[in-house]
């Protein structure tokens, strides 16, 4: 048996070869060619578990973590299924594939998967494609800026490393090169095919998938300002808003005639293509030539390409002026869009790939009443492609009855604000339909088509996808109270879409499939067909409905597939309509359980990712979309539990942990820090916690936080949360008199989240006193991005007013009934780290010490103070005055040894001049209108969405390389703080009644806070 493994590399083709294979498995087969499929997938990658070690490409990161011993033990789980199914079939030659196979890696590493294949296979032949370096860099670089506003520096491909990889393997290594004009028919697939089974070239008949789309330079340049203006901060993250845009300006450029195929510089063709020793090593080992390298010129080593290549234009060659054009012709396309509809709000994301025509305004009339009898079977018009159409399916007693049963336990999301009595008067009183209350009326009479789009809104299309609106149409409304029916007029909506799938198939890119409009869809046409519709069909309409309904499984199982949602709550309203699809619309019992076995799965995997059982805390890094998750969250588990397919992740447990960590982070009931994408002071729906208001969800902690310590038992001094970084310090007073502190430490940043790290929030008796600035803000202004996302809007610590990506480690933590405190430290780049201990003395003092290091002398740390708008500050910010009382800050410093600096240096987590991403604004950004002048010397708070105002900041330079104590006394205090530095120990000292007290004591770089 022979195994023909193809090991990619990037940018080859690798995921159309895998996808033309799982297509054409069943005529491999037959010409004895084994293709094995797995896990669902068209792909091989967990075979490249081992050899990736602890740094696992994005997807298997995804899907497996980066933990060796486990993902070599999910590689050999993996591999049994895979041999059990080539072993059955015991063919004479089998396909093996994974584009992440093709990298460089140890010996060791590659052990593991070489030991199975050769234990498996007679006999192996390695398969692999190159690109010429300049062919694969600009390329990588095209595909780099659909996710990244960021260019990589132009480097060759290390084509021998890979190659040597394989060495103890002992197989034959086939090398190929990746040109069209190369390939064989000039296409990937057939050229694999030529190798594996010459005499199926040209004769397998599924295509390969459609090709990537290829940007000319005008776009990647338009993209790369896009990202770097509008998502600054999600580098290496591809969303559906760029790919819009992408899509428009492709279009505009091709309608146009000002497209043209990217080019690199002809001096940067010629350091990448230059020959070098590495290309001659693969002409003498394989006979492999790169056909753009010229082979007759002196060899050179590989060296790095000297120069700057940060912009589009610095690689490729480009016209500024076609760059422009473009820009005004998507500008004018967007606006001619906008202003069908001056009332919505202005969208960031271009409309998407559908083409849509704008409605004309009517003022509707009265439907007829709908006339139906009892019985009465509605008469569809004829599919447009007879021969297409699946045989006619009658429903049987017995079927119709299992899903009547069925009908009161269908999802139905957020039904309560789409099946209201307000629009179900609208419709049956004018014949108009509002979408969503935030959008205008249109007349049902001018859907004559699905392209229909009245307000010129994206989103306004998601919702109208949606089509939970058309629950105005039964015969009962939300609250239970019957109503007049139109199921006739269901009926013709309902056949209007299906008619425009069937013309349209599937297109992912159209605003149809996009995922929230599909899940919703999913769950109201099962519902809307339980209710009324299916005895009202003929077997022919049936028949076509769920063959529609059919791809809404595929559809929804690829998008719980992908790691796009992985912490969003989106994976829950997908899973929620794969459910309900499945429920009413898979006949087959077999094919039903699998179905809903795989949404409960993805529900699982969802929460074991996004929520910390032990804690209680989310992933979204967002005190907002934690309450927003809780009550989400408790509703899907309700769900799943009705239709007998209860969660395993989700348990009674998990959701107290979760309640009592929202109160605790609560200074007072109701009232939210505004940490991550949560307003200043914010007050939350009360109905997310609704189903936490008794039973066992009331603890002792959390009754003492809601009766103001009337009963129940308080929370620790300290409460510790570090899986997702929170650190909350209470007095032993009731809520409303505690001194009430949050220290933040980020070892990422989540979905919802800041690059906060290091930063605290204080709440005085109740009320807010040192605070963080909040958000959310507008997507499109770049205070999102420059200001409110940093350090800036926090109170963190900052060199130079240079914000960074900040990320923590912790280093250590004192826990005690007076004295608590917690250790952090960063690398900030360029040389630079900080160390900050934050800690908190009963209800009367807050301690900060800071130790910044740096390489250069040059830097300016820098301690930021927020304020909220109720707190005076004196002329130099030592004296402030509170709702609750005054407030005195003293700040002290000593000195370390060069030695304690260097140790610091070097002592964190990190390299030391590892390279962080500045957020710091240019000139260009700085006139920007929306860019509030000298921002990073001023406070903004938002109590609003897209709102802010200006509050109070307070700034203190603090001198390099020695440790600052910060003393915050909060009220008359006649106790003191100290800083002591001796035998290479610093020390904390308390002071009062004529005695001292050593609080902490520690050395550095360790921090152990002894």
């Amino acid at each position: 048996m022979h195994l023909y493994l193809h090991i990619g590399t990037g940018r080859t083709g690798t995921q159309s070869l895998q996808d033309f294979l799982k297509k054409n498995s069943e005529q491999l087969a037959m010409n004895g060619v084994f293709y094995p499929l797995a896990e669902g997938k068209n792909h091989h990658n967990a075979l490249a578990l081992p050899v990736c070690g602890a740094k696992p490409p994005r997807y298997l990161m995804h899907r497996y973590g980066n933990d060796v011993e486990k993902n070599l033990q999910a590689f050999h789980t993996y591999f049994d299924e895979i041999e059990e199914k080539i072993r059955k079939v015991d063919p004479e030659t089998v396909i093996l594939t994974s584009e992440f196979l093709g990298r460089e890696f140890k010996p060791e590493l590659g052990q593991p998967l070489f030991d199975r294949l050769n234990a498996l296979f007679d006999s192996i032949s390695v398969v692999v494609y190159f690109r010429s370096p300049a062919s694969y860099y600009l390329s990588a670089a095209l595909q780099t800026l659909k996710a990244s506003g960021i260019l990589k520096h132009p480097t060759k491909q290390v084509a021998r490393k890979i190659l040597q990889s394989y060495d103890p393997l002992g197989a034959d290594m086939i090398v190929r090169e990746y040109k069209r004009e190369a390939l064989v028919n000039g296409d990937v697939c057939e050229d694999f095919i030529s190798v594996v089974s010459p005499d199926l070239v040209g004769k397998l008949p599924a295509p390969s998938r459609e090709q990537n789309q290829t940007l000319s330079a005008e776009v990647m340049s338009i993209i790369q300002d896009y990202r770097n203006a509008i998502w600054p901060n999600d580098n290496n993250q591809f969303n559906e808003e760029t790919n819009s845009l992408l899509d428009l300006l492709l279009e505009i450029a091709h309608e146009n005639d000002l497209y043209r195929p990217p080019q690199l510089k002809p001096e940067l063709i010629a350091e990448l293509d230059g020959l070098d020793n590495d290309m001659l090593w693969l002409k003498e080992s394989y006979g492999f030539e790169y056909s753009d390298v010229d082979y007759t010129t002196d060899a050179k080593p590989v060296s790095r390409i000297e120069g700057t290549f940060e912009r589009v234009h610095e690689i490729c060659l480009f016209h500024r002026g076609v760059k422009e054009r473009i820009m005004l012709l998507g500008l004018a396309s967007y606006t001619a869009a906008s202003a069908a509809d001056k009332s919505t709000p202005t969208q960031v994301a271009p409309v998407g790939e559908t083409r849509t025509r704008p409605a004309p305004a009517r003022t509707g009339s009265k439907p007829a009443p709908d006339g139906t009898r009892p019985g009465e079977t509605f008469t569809e018009q004829p599919p447009a492609d007879p021969a297409k159409a699946p045989q006619p399916k009658s429903m049987w007693p017995g079927e119709i009855a299992r899903i009547k049963e069925l009908e009161p336990r269908l999802r139905l999301p957020e039904r309560e604000v789409y099946d209201t009595p307000k629009l179900n008067n609208l419709f049956r009183e004018t014949g108009m339909i509002q979408i969503r209350q935030t959008f205008p009326e249109f007349d049902l009479a001018d859907l004559t088509d699905w392209t229909v789009h009245p307000t010129g809104n994206p989103v306004w299309r998601i919702y109208f996808n949606s089509m939970a609106w058309m629950s105005v149409f039964t015969d009962q409304d939300f609250a239970g109270k019957p109503q007049e029916p139109h199921w006739k007029k269901a009926f013709d909506v309902l056949e209007a879409f299906v008619r425009h799938v069937e013309a349209e198939g599937h297109r992912p890119k159209n605003d149809i499939w996009d995922d929230h409009a599909t899940g919703y869809r999913a769950s109201y046409i099962a519902w809307l067909y339980t209710r009324g519709l299916a005895e009202r069909i003929t077997p022919e309409f049936n028949a076509r409905l769920r063959k529609v309904m059919i791809l809404h499984r595929k559809t929804l199982m690829g998008f719980l597939d992908s790691e796009k949602w992985k912490f969003s709550n989106h994976t829950l309203f997908q899973a929620e309509g794969l459910a309900d699809m499945a429920l009413i619309f898979l006949t087959d019992a077999d094919r039903r359980h699998r179905t809903l076995e795989f949404a409960r799965t993805k529900v699982d995997e969802f929460i074991e990712r996004a929520v910390s059982h032990a804690e209680g805390t989310v992933k979204e890094h967002s005190i907002f979309y934690h309450v927003f998750l809780m009550g989400r969250l408790r509703e899907t588990c309700e769900y799943f539990e009705s239709i007998g397919y209860p969660l395993k992740n989700a348990s009674d447990d998990m959701f107290i942990r979760m309640n009592e960590f929202l109160h605790d982070i609560m200074p007072v009931f109701h009232r939210m820090p505004g940490i991550g994408d949560s307003k200043h002071v914010q007050r939350f729906n009360k109905k997310y916690i609704a189903a936490f208001e008794d039973g066992p969800f009331q603890t002792p902690r959390v009754r003492y936080h809601r009766s103001e310590g009337k009963e129940g038992e308080p929370y620790p001094f300290l409460s510790q949360y570090p899986q997702d970084g929170y650190f909350i310090f209470r007095s032993p007073e009731p809520p409303a008199q505690q001194l009430h502190s949050i220290f933040l430490h980020r070892s990422f940043r989540g979905p919802h989240g800041h690059w906060d790290g290091m930063s605290f929030v204080c709440h005085w008796h109740g009320e807010p006193v040192f605070i963080d600035s909040g958000g959310p803000y507008k997507y499109s202004n770049p205070m999102r991005y420059k200001y409110f996302q940093t350090q800036l809007a926090h109170n963190a610590p900052i060199f130079d007013r240079d914000p960074v990506d900040l990320t923590t480690q912790m280093l250590g933590v004192k826990t005690g009934d007076d004295f608590s405190a917690v250790a952090l430290g960063a690398r900030m780049g360029d040389g630079r780290s900080w160390v900050r201990i934050f800690g908190q003395y009963g209800n009367s003092h807050v301690v900060v010490i800071d130790i910044p290091v740096s390489a250069s002398g040059d830097n300016k740390p820098e301690f930021r103070l927020h304020l909220d708008p109720a707190v005076e500050a004196s002329g130099d910010g030592h004296d402030l005055t509170a709702p609750a009382g005054k407030i005195t800050l003293k700040q002290s410093s000593v000195d370390l040894t060069a030695s304690e600096t260097q140790a610091l240096r070097h002592g964190l987590d990190g390299h030391e001049n590892a390279a962080h991403i500045s957020h710091k604004a240019t000139d260009d950004e700085r006139a920007h209108p929306d860019l509030e002048d000298d921002f990073d010397t001023r406070s903004f708070i938002t109590y609003k969405d897209n709102e802010m105002v200006e509050g109070k900041l307070l700034t203190f330079d603090i001198p390099l390389a020695r440790a600052t104590l910060t003393t915050i006394a909060f009220g008359p205090q006649t106790a003191g703080f100290s800083l002591l530095h001796e035998n290479g120990q610093l020390s904390l000292v308390r002071e009062a009644d004529g005695a001292s007290e050593t609080l902490l004591s520690f050395s550095l770089p360790t921090v152990a806070l002894g």
